[in-house]
Formats: C-alpha cells, structure tokens, sequence
C-alpha cells in the first residue's frame, strides 16, 4: 500500500533544512520562551500546572487526536464521548478534583465535548438558583456525572431575544405539576450543547403560565431520557440538529415538548417559589443568587477573551514557524549585476507584507491574553464582594470584548491559514478546524449587533448623566452607598467628550508616537470623537421626534457599534501597558536589589515537541523558577508599542476625525509600524514558542516544533483513507466503465 512506503520515511528523516531555520531563528532571539511563558500565563504556579495538565493528557493514548480529520460526524462525536468519560474515570480514579482542574484539563483535552455545557452550564444553575433541598438532590447527581444536563434556552425561532422565547410550563395545582410544552414548531429548543444524545436531563427555561398569568421565563429540570436504556420518554422527542462549520464533536440538539408533566419541585426555587395551591413569589434573599449566576456569565466571557488569545496564538504558531521554514522567491538583484550561482530563496517570514500581516496579530494575542486574565481577576472580585455597583461597566465591557474578540480572532486566524498559501488550506495544517471551532464564538453568547449596543448604550448614558459618577475603589462598598454605580478611570474620556474639548497630537518625529501616555491619549481621542458623534446623532433624532433612545440606536447601530470596539480597544491597551510597566517595575526593583545587574533568572530552552516541557533524560516533576527579564520585558513593549500603533494605522480614519491627526503623522505612525514589524519579526519564533503548544496538541504538520514541515505533510497525505489501496474501489465501480467502454478497451498497460 502507499503508506508502507518506505522511501518517504527515509526522506522525512532527511528533512533538515526547516529544522537549521528554526534553530537559527531562536539562536538569534533574545527572548527566552520559558521566561516568557511564565507572563502569559501568569506566573510559574500557574505554568506548572498546565504543564502537568498537558502531561496527563498526552500521555494518554485515549486522547489522541491524530485520526480525527478523517472521521465523519457520527465518528467524531463517539470519540469525543470516550474522552469525556476517559477523562471523569481517570480523574476520579488518581483522586484529580475534576471541576477545579476543568478549565485546564479543557486546554489540554483539546477537544469540545458534549459534557462541556453541563459542567459549565448547568452544574452552575444547580448550585445558585435552586433551594438546599434541591441542590442537596441534584447537585451531587450532577456532579458525579449519574445525570447528565443540557441547558436549553434557545429556540428553533428565538435566541438572543430571550423575552421572545415560546416554550410554556403550565402550574396545575390539583396534581401539584407542571405541564411542559412546545406549542409550535419554532419553540423547539435548538442548539444545546449534549442535548441531541449524551443528556439524561436539561434545564429547560420556559414561560410560567400560573392561572392564565404569564410569569416570565424561569428554570425547570426536566428528566429527558429513561436513566436504564436512555430512550426518550413519553413527549419528549428529541435528536441531533445535524453536520455543522464547526463543533462536529458535540451533539447539538433539538427538543420538541409534548404536554410532558415534571413534578412541582422541578422548578429551580431559589430565586422564586410557587406553593402547592400555585401560589407564587419571590423569595427574600435571591438577589444574592441572582448576582452569583449573572457573575457566572462574565466568568464565562471571560475565559472567552483569554480563550481567543490561546486560538490566535495557535494560528500564529503555526503560520509564522511555516513562513520562517518555507522559501519562496529571491531577493532583487542590484542593476546590471547577476548572480553567477543559483540563489538561495527567501524565507517568506522575510517579506514585509507577510510581517505586516502577522506580526501585529501577534500583539493582539498578548493583549487578549492580559485583558483576559484581567476580566478573572474582575469576576472573582465581584464574587468576594458581590456588590452591584461594579455590575454595570463589567456587564457592557464584557459584551464589548466578547464581541471584538470574536471577530478579530475568527478573521486573524484565516489571514494565518491565508499566509500559509495553499498548505494552510489542507486540514494537516491544523488552521481549517481552529477556525471552524472558534468561528461559532461570534454567534453564541450573542453576536456583535446584539452586544456591542449594550456597550454603546452604556457609554451614550455616561455622557448624558447630569452628575459625575465616581470611580471604583477599595472594596466598593463607599462608592456603592454614593452613586448607582462604580466607575473605572477606562471612562476618563467621557466628560471631555461630553464637554466638547478635544485635543490635537502633538507628536512631530517617529519616537513620539512610543510614548505609553501618547498612545492612551490618541486612543481616547478617537473615542471620544465617536462618542460625540453619536450623541450628535442621537439628539437630533430625539429632537425631531422620531422616537426614542431605543429607536435611535436601532437607526444609527454601525455607529454605536464603531463606538463599542474603539472604547474596547482602549481597554485593551491600557490593559496591556498596565502589565509591561509592571514588569519594568519588578525589573528596577530586581535591578536594584542586585547593585545594578540585570536578572536574567535561569533555565535553558525546552523542548517545545514534548507535552511537559522537560528535556530528555530529567525528571517530569523537575520544577525551575524562570523569571521575565530585561530582554522580554523590551519585546513586550515592542509588541505594546505594535498593538497601538498598528491599530491606528488599520482605523486612521477614525484618528484623523476631529482633526486629532494630520496627514503627516498619519504617514510617521505607519513609517513606525513597518519598523516595528520588523523588530518583533526577529523575536517571532520564540514569541510562539513562549505559548508552549506541543506538536500533539497543536496538531499541525505545518506548524512543528523542529521544521520538518514537508515530511510530516507527506506523512499526513499517507494516512489519508484514500491511500489504504492502490487503486480505489471508486475505478472498480465508476472509472472502469468509462476508461473501458464498448470497443476502447486497452490490450495493453501503457500506450
């Protein structure tokens, strides 16, 4: 058969070109990835447990992901169902606590599983809207995995109008039930996560019908399939929704409601409560539920944003070791000279328009990374404190970052497959199935004109605020008792905006525009001018009667979406610089403390194609404290200095808007962007590597740790299920036909 070929091994063997330009390339750079990884993921502590995740993962060969690009839907979804369970056993069995290790265990499983909604879905319902009694029965159930829960919420017809859903559950006090059902087809619960045939049960949000009243949309547990042979019950039909983009490993489903009656205590009564004659009412001291659940969504946006930047730095990984390891063209030679050998090709990393499309989306990931593990560090706050006061500015910037998260992730990782020419079309690039999982991020949750106006409405509502709300501080409690609100200095702009005061840059040579405090003032220039200018907009609608807020912003949402991203990405930076000036800090301390010579801290490079980091010969639990030192605390500023300037430079129409810049220093910020892409390009491959993505769990034949791209590519094309015959039934039942029709047939083999 072709894939016993042994020349082709011999020949992968011999593929070492790609590995000399990947040791070149990090021989050359100043950065040490072990430093640098210890900042991205915040801290050796938390270093070390991901490389302990990794560890137990790869060495297992039930999670393997080497077959999965050629299974079809009904094979990946079974595979995945082994892991699932594979991992929950083996968790339990080595005494592991699964759902503290979740989040991580996720990263290394790297595989989307139909347990993933009930671990990060419904076990939270179960925990904060349900009564003692009701967590005392189910969370146990749950958390052991007896039953397994969907969460269904969005409809065949409805999904992020959530006032519009149409599922009913009628009180019937007489049988002391509920009656729950779909009266048409568009109410049928479409999309949950392990719905179509992993759960046992579901959390079903319907509407309250308590005598002939409608009480809004509340919580129910509803038991979908018999616990011994797991067929449907009786009204209950249900199934898989069918092949998608993305996520073929997750049963997405669709659940129809037949008048199926739950009992009374299946309504989730922590928030509210019907008594056994149907009466209802809230209970006293749910708001404290209710805070916990809506801090449980921010959590989830949050991973979110830190999520998308591992998936772009994945991409990234594998575009910029392929353009390091691919060459393609050669370099122009001077007038009347030709070279009198053959010249060496160029590395495509070498060429300004692919560093101009990489380099600044490399920036991007650190910043989605740091702004990421900021929004944790905002949400475990407010679950220490919960206080409401610091609920509306997470709420709308939470919305904003999930929604520019998802797009400029989705189209970041296609410009890398894009930037990998044809190879990053073929699914052995790893690129094609990145992009058709994380894409599905810009739909669920919302999308972008869903929540980048809850964003916008919040920032139109500060600047028209009569009276100046006051900034967050301490543990919120003084703020709170003095305003409705806390409010974060990220809103600085809003009353010069609403004042009308703007400024001019005052830059006039290249190094002004590296100034940290330049860059913030630019950024809340541009803002500040979108603000106005939908304030502007928003009155004069408002003034000549055509509607209120709600309609205004309904009318002018391309702006109002504008708005959100720029206020977003002001965000972002200030995020960003916040974490480099910490770093320079700790390094004049370090410096100081030394009598004035730099700490470089210790450690040698890693093995990047091993899953634990360690190198051959040590002990997997060997454990060295690397610390971020001058060399990587200049290349994050570089790369700060990247993610400002190249965003200037991708929306300078929105700069130049009142005049805050002219076109001479429009042309200096872009001069300074092709320096700057030529800097990180020097640091590139070790910046990659920094994300310590082994080669099983990068799955890319493009993107290896030692270059040997193209003999991992033709190992990929062996084991293609097309190649385990040398010739393809496909002739046996189709081609003979035609290549051996009436008379034509051949006497001999070849002509």
């Amino acid at each position: 058969m072709v894939n016993e070929n042994p020349l082709i091994l011999k020949r992968h063997l011999e593929d070492e070109e790609g590995a000399m330009l990947l040791q070149k390339e990090r021989a050359t750079s100043s950065v040490r990835p072990e430093a640098m990884a210890t900042f991205i993921f915040g801290g050796q502590e938390a270093l070390s447990r991901r490389l302990r995740a990794l560890a137990f993962i790869e060495k297992d060969p039930v999670f393997d992901t080497k077959d999965r690009k050629h299974l079809d839907q009904k094979s990946r979804y079974v595979r995945s169902s082994e892991k699932a369970v594979h991992l929950v056993l083996k968790c339990r069995r080595l005494g592991i606590p699964f759902t503290q290790m979740l989040d991580i265990l996720n990263v290394a499983l790297d595989e989307i599983t139909p347990t993933d909604v009930h671990t990060k879905m419904a076990i939270p319902s179960l925990m904060h809207q349900t009564t003692p009694e009701q967590r005392a029965k189910w969370l146990p159930l749950a958390e052991n995995f007896r039953i397994i829960c969907a969460y269904a919420q969005t409809e065949l017809g409805h999904g992020s109008n959530v006032r519009a859903l149409e599922t009913i559950a009628t009180y019937e006090p007489s049988s002391q039930s509920f009656i729950l059902h779909s009266p048409r087809l568009e109410s049928a619960k479409w999309w949950p996560g392990g719905l179509g045939k992993s759960a046992t049960h579901a959390i079903v949000l319907a509407r309250l019908l308590l005598g002939g009243k409608d009480k809004g949309l509340h919580s129910f547990i509803v038991q979908l399939r018999d616990l011994r042979d797991h067929t449907p019950l009786p009204g209950v039909t249900l199934g898989d929704i069918g092949p998608k983009l993305g996520f073929m490993s997750v049963d997405n489903g669709f659940c129809l409601f037949d008048h199926v009656r739950i009992p009374r205590e299946h309504m989730l009564m922590g928030l509210a409560e019907i008594s056994p004659d149907g009466h209802y009412r809230k209970r006293k001291g749910a708001n404290g539920g209710e805070k916990i659940l809506y801090g449980a969504m921010l959590d989830v946006r949050a991973g979110l944003v830190e999520r998308g930047g591992a998936t772009l730095a994945r991409a990234l990984t594998v575009a910029i070791r392929y353009s390091a390891v691919r060459r393609q063209g050669y370099a122009p030679s001077p007038p009347g000279k030709l070279s009198q050998s053959a010249p060496l090709e160029l590395q495509v990393l070498d060429y300004p328009t692919q560093q101009h499309a990489l380099m600044p989306l490399l920036a991007w990931s650190f910043a989605l990374q740091i702004t990421g593990q900021f929004m944790r560090r905002r949400y475990k706050a407010y679950l220490r404190e919960l206080d409401l006061s610091l609920l509306p500015e997470v709420h709308a910037l939470s919305s904003g970052l999930k929604a520019l998260t998802g797009e400029v992730v989705s189209q970041g990782v296609d410009v890398c497959r894009r930037m990998c020419g044809g190879h990053g079309y073929l699914l052995a690039s790893g690129l094609p199935e990145v992009f058709s999982n994380y894409t599905a991020v810009q739909t669920f949750e919302g999308t972008a004109q869903v929540l980048e106006p809850q964003l916008a409405r919040f920032i139109l509502r500060l600047s028209m605020a009569p009276t100046e709300r006051p900034k967050a501080s301490g543990r919120g409690a003084a703020t709170a008792a003095k305003a409705p609100f806390a409010l974060s200095s990220d809103f600085d702009y809003v009353p010069l905006a609403a004042g009308k005061t703007f400024v001019r840059c005052r830059a006039a040579t290249p190094v002004a525009f590296l100034d940290p405090a330049f860059q913030i003032e630019a950024y809340e220039a541009r803002v500040s001018a979108l603000l106005l200018l939908a304030r502007e907009e928003v009155e004069a609608d408002l003034r000549g009667g055509e509607g209120g807020l709600a309609a205004s912003m309904m009318k002018n949402g391309v702006l109002f979406g504008r708005l959100s991203r720029a206020h977003c990405q002001l965000v972002l930076l200030r995020r960003f610089h916040e974490a480099v000036a910490r770093e320079e800090g700790r390094m004049t301390m370090t410096t100081a403390r030394n009598g004035g010579v730099d700490g470089e801290g210790n450690g040698g490079r890693i093995d990047l194609g091993a899953a634990d980091g360690s190198e051959e010969g040590e002990s997997e639990d060997r454990e060295e404290t690397v610390t971020v030192g001058p060399a990587e605390v200049r290349v994050l500023r570089n790369l700060c200095h990247l993610f400002a300037l190249s965003g200037m430079e991708r929306d300078m129409a929105e700069f130049r808007a009142r005049d805050y810049l002219s076109s001479g220093q429009a042309e200096m910020v872009s001069r300074e962007v092709l320096r700057l892409n030529r800097t990180v390009r020097a640091e590139a491959v070790s910046l990659v590597d920094a994300w310590l993505l082994s080669d099983k769990l990068l799955g890319s034949a493009l993107g290896r740790a030692d270059g040997r791209v193209y003999g991992a590519l033709f190992e990929e094309a062996l084991r293609s299920p097309l190649n385990d015959k040398e010739v393809s039934e496909a002739y046996t039942l189709h081609w003979r036909r035609l290549l051996m029709a009436g008379d034509c047939a051949w006497e001999n083999a070849r002509l």
